[in-house]
């Protein structure tokens, strides 16, 4: 599979959001957060193949599936691909 979405919505408490941040120099970062003050994007994911990505499924919640995003090892995506 493959395509991608992100989506700037503002905060709802019955949504599993996102803060955009940057994390060791990559921008863009997605983290999942209930801070109504920093989550405000909605991203789906997608499975696209191994080291095409770097977001891993962490759990689920009451609303759904939560990913994290992992740093790459030597520049190489390990996991899954944000919908972007």
């Amino acid at each position: 599979m493959s395509g991608h979405e992100i989506a700037t919505i503002g905060f709802f408490e019955n949504q599993n959001l996102y803060k955009m941040v940057t994390v060791s120099g990559y921008d863009s970062v997605l983290i999942y957060s209930v801070d109504p003050d920093s989550a405000y994007v909605r991203a789906t994911f997608e499975f696209v193949g191994d080291q095409n990505g770097n977001y891993k499924f962490s759990n689920y919640n009451a609303l759904g599936k939560v990913y994290v995003w992992v740093e790459p090892v030597f520049g190489i995506p390990l996991y899954l691909i944000v919908n972007v």
